[in-house]
């Protein structure tokens, strides 16, 4: 932190000696060269260029760094081997194209060739290897894109195999990490990446080597903000040109009527666990008759004011295994009741239901745990709660720090939760519904039905796969998926073309942004 402290006095010092005398410049080649600057009186900035703000910059490490802001910065700097674009597809950024093994458990991928770090030496499949390897071992926002890998080894100077414990579906979606040159953090990290822009003192200027297009933009200024609210101020006086969600409140944030707001679907998914060990949801007609009084609909637009989507299926709706039926998103008591009434439940006096059988009488009354740090999950909790009550089905809520929900969903204290998780961009679904979940749901069809996935290579395959895998859950019903959030990419009139955030980069392809038309 000492020596990141340092090199920022350096640059804001050579900044201001820049006023009338040469100064240093980290050039295409990563070489220092001399540079006559005009005086700044008489200089004007260029036009084709943005400017971005950054707040807390902890490291120029893309792997390690915390900072939203930071992270938003070095994606114009570090690219992924792969991404998942604005139409939910896998595409090559570094790598140009992948071979899958039969039985899932690998994945050999083909790097571009003759592709140049910011330093100018050449990207090999060493940088590769590294990278991962320090993913393995070191704590990064990363650990769950590798968290079945079991080896990486380099196959030649532009091929690399990544080896898995188990089938793993589409592991191209996966490598979506950005990727460090081999060695980097055996000393003072530098910011040398491969992307569209290098790091040019206290600015990012196009680079010139750059393997794919031209850049259309000539600079992105880096603008030092002290904490997020000097950020949106900034930003809304149009002195800052790009802010994201992570920084902008939508449910509260009103954007200024000439910024440009790129709405995309993000993976992470809301929706209600049953604990199937428990007295009550251990029935699945119990579990299926809560997830049908669930209005998705009204949660999706009045409590997260639009900002998501309704679901009945935990998967991406942009994605197209996604069942064409969409599912039923609007609550039905009628089916609610049907439910119960055709497993043999009935109402007291009281109008409460109870299921008699040779172990005795079972009432409906259950227990909803949230996290009290979660005020959206705090109505949704509330919302269900009403619902059950006018059904006869008896429930309290309980509430409590995001800790001690935490720990009580790990060790199975609760009846049925209100859940938010972030899914894998693979669509894999095994950590979520496979067995040792947090349902306590373990069922051996589901588990055959995830496990085949990971070997099959035909779309259509695949999506006989998802369906009978979807259809089985929506049956058992160990979770109701209630909707995906949305997230969004805000920028001043002066982006006007080339920006398309997805699920995996919110900042990407930067060498397409434009100020023209």
């Amino acid at each position: 932190m000492g020596a990141l402290l340092k090199n920022i006095s350096t640059l804001l010092l050579c900044a201001v000696l820049s006023l009338s005398v040469s100064s240093c410049s980290f050039t295409d080649s990563g070489t220092a060269k001399k540079e006559n600057k005009p005086n700044n009186d008489t200089q004007t900035e260029s036009d084709n260029s943005i400017t971005i703000g950054v707040v807390e910059l902890d490291t120029y490490n893309p792997l390690i760094s915390k900072s939203v802001t930071a992270k938003n910065m070095l994606s114009f700097m570090f690219e992924p081997l792969f991404m998942i674009n604005e139409n939910g597809k896998t595409e090559g950024v570094l790598a140009s194209g992948y071979q899958l093994a039969p039985d899932g458990k690998s994945i050999r991928v083909n790097l571009k060739q003759n592709v140049l770090w910011h330093d100018g030496t050449l990207f090999t499949a060493d940088d590769v290897v590294y990278t991962i390897n320090v993913l393995m071992n070191t704590d990064t926002d990363y650990a769950e894109l590798v968290s079945d890998v079991m080896s990486v080894r380099k196959d030649g100077a532009d091929t690399v195999t990544v080896i898995f414990d188990r089938s793993v579906p589409d592991p191209a979606s996966l490598l979506s990490f950005p990727i460090i040159k081999n060695n980097s953090m055996n000393t003072d990290f530098k910011p040398v990446g491969t992307g569209p822009f290098f790091m040019d003192y206290d600015k990012l200027s196009a680079y010139s080597a750059y393997y794919g297009d031209k850049p259309k933009l000539e600079s992105v200024n880096i603008k030092s903000v002290p904490d997020n609210d000097k950020f949106i101020s900034l930003f809304n006086a149009s002195v800052i040109d790009v802010a994201n969600s992570d920084m902008l409140d939508m449910n509260q944030y009103m954007p200024r009527s000439n910024a440009k707001v790129y709405d995309y679907l993000s993976n992470e998914l809301v929706f209600v666990g049953f604990n199937v060990n428990d007295e009550v949801f251990r029935f699945s007609e119990a579990r299926r008759s809560v997830s049908e009084i669930i209005d998705r609909r009204d949660i999706a637009s009045h409590i997260y004011f639009s900002r998501a989507e309704a679901v009945n299926y935990p998967v991406n709706p942009t994605q197209s295994i996604y069942p064409d039926d969409k599912g039923r998103i609007d609550k039905d008591k009628g089916r609610a009741e049907k439910e119960l009434k055709d497993a043999g439940w009935k109402k007291d006096s009281r109008g409460v239901y109870f299921f008699a059988d040779n172990a005795g009488m079972t009432y409906f009354s259950v227990d909803i745990l949230v996290n009290s740090d979660d005020k959206e999950r705090l109505k949704i909790a509330s919302e269900i709660s009403d619902v059950m009550t006018d059904m006869g089905m008896r429930n309290t809520i309980t509430t409590c720090s995001g800790a001690e929900f935490k720990e009580r969903i790990l060790y199975g204290n609760y009846d049925m939760f209100i859940g938010k998780t972030k899914l894998l961009p693979n669509n894999d679904l095994s950590s979520l519904l496979g067995t040792g979940n947090d349902m306590n749901y373990s069922d051996s069809e589901t588990d055959i039905l995830l496990s085949q996935i990971g070997t099959l290579t035909k779309e259509e395959d695949k999506d006989a796969v998802y369906r009978k895998l979807l259809e089985k859950i929506s049956s058992d019903c160990p979770i109701a998926p209630v909707c995906f959030l949305k997230e969004s990419l805000v920028t001043s009139a002066k982006l006007k073309s080339g920006v398309a955030p997805s699920m995996s980069g919110v900042i990407s392809r930067t060498e397409r942004w434009s100020v023209n038309e």
